[in-house]
């Protein structure tokens, strides 16, 4: 029974990454695969799952500082070999720039490793110098590794999307009424509370409709408000604008969510201005569930969503984009498709699609004896 040891590193549960992880554990078992997480010792699940969990004290995804990541990576090179060796892991896996740096720190590990890359990030050479050191790289789109400069030759660097758990295509769909002056147009955001992810936009926006219109929307924003101080200053930055332009009957901010299927289930559409989304696994989760989406025409969403068929994609610098997408959606401008044909626009994209390229990846590497990086 092969053993994968994901080290990710988080201290808290972020969705994103670790949602994909759960949804992979969770169809794993048919094909006796088993997957642990390595936290951070910090890390408390709030949810259950088919994913088993290790820890360590140094291991951390991010830091605002290159020299702490470094620092926290080096000391927790040794809890991962610890690990490694104590409980016979086949594969490695890295999916954080703190996990990266950890095992490009040392030369050679006991079992393959595999790294896959969640982030358009800034400083790219990293990146590009881990898949110049043979490590074997996973993007999560084709638009990634053309930001990266990496060609996908199915070697060492591959394309595997993030995935949606099953009991998103299980589910009965949802078909809402008709979109009319009687009924709030309601849209939902899904994802962490921090800049990149531009719900700031969104305010901004609705500004920017008329009121007698504006009146009969309403925005629900989901998702955790990270430990960090930018993070909280973010939020606060966020209601502040919100009272500004006096929309607090419209937008609400939940906060975190384990129950993303029933937050989705009394949305008419799902609102996405991040910038620069790896993939959107938000996206992907409204779209098995027949939602359409509103979202940038930036990242993962562009891969996602067909425009005016299955959402519509907007600048995620302009408010006014963003406030004329809304009211295309309100007025039903748009020709978009039946729930049923939406689901199906992302059905490869399931857990129990993505995790068999996992572990055609993972067995070709473990049959190979493929050598760790160097």
């Amino acid at each position: 029974m092969p053993k994968i040891l994901h080290v990710y590193g988080a201290t808290q549960d972020q969705g994103g990454i670790l949602a994909v992880l759960r949804n992979l554990a969770e169809v794993s078992e048919a094909s006796d695969w088993q997957h642990y997480a390595l936290m951070n010792s910090a890390f408390r699940e709030i949810s259950d799952s088919k994913l088993a969990f290790k820890y360590s004290s140094h291991l951390t995804d991010e830091s605002e500082s290159y020299i702490k990541l470094i620092y926290y990576s080096w000391n927790a090179c040794e809890d991962i070999l610890n690990i490694i060796k104590s409980e016979k892991f086949d594969i490695i896996h890295g999916h954080s720039r703190g996990a990266l740096i950890a095992l490009l720190l040392r030369s050679k590990w006991p079992c393959p490793v595999v790294f896959t890359n969640h982030a358009y990030a800034r400083h790219r050479w990293l990146y590009r110098a881990a898949a110049r050191r043979n490590m074997i790289t996973v993007l999560l789109t084709e638009m990634m590794a053309k930001y990266y400069r990496l060609t996908v030759d199915k070697k060492r660097t591959f394309v595997i999307s993030s995935c949606c758990s099953d009991s998103f295509f299980l589910r009965p769909l949802i078909l809402q009424p008709p979109i009319s002056q009687k009924r709030i147009f309601q849209l939902i955001g899904i994802g962490s509370m921090v800049p990149w992810k531009n719900w700031h936009l969104i305010p901004k926006a609705l500004n920017l409709i008329p009121a007698k219109i504006r009146r009969n929307i309403s925005v629900k924003i989901v998702g955790p408000i990270l430990n960090n101080s930018k993070s909280v200053t973010y939020v606060q930055h966020l209601r502040d604008l919100i009272a500004f332009y006096n929309l607090n009957s419209q937008i609400s901010i939940i906060g975190q969510s384990t129950r993303i299927e029933d937050e989705l289930a009394t949305a008419d559409w799902l609102i996405h201005p991040a910038l620069n989304e790896p993939c959107g696994l938000a996206v992907i989760e409204a779209l098995a569930r027949g939602i359409p989406v509103l979202a940038s025409n930036q990242g993962g969403p562009r891969e996602l969503i067909t425009a005016k068929a299955t959402g519509l994609l907007f600048d995620p610098h302009s408010p006014q984009s963003l406030a004329d997408g809304i009211l295309g959606a309100f007025y039903g401008r748009l020709n978009i498709l039946p729930p049923d044909q939406i689901r199906e626009t992302v059905r490869n994209r399931s857990a129990s699609a993505i995790h068999p390229l996992y572990t055609k990846l993972y067995s070709s590497l473990i049959q190979q004896g493929a050598e760790p990086s160097k």
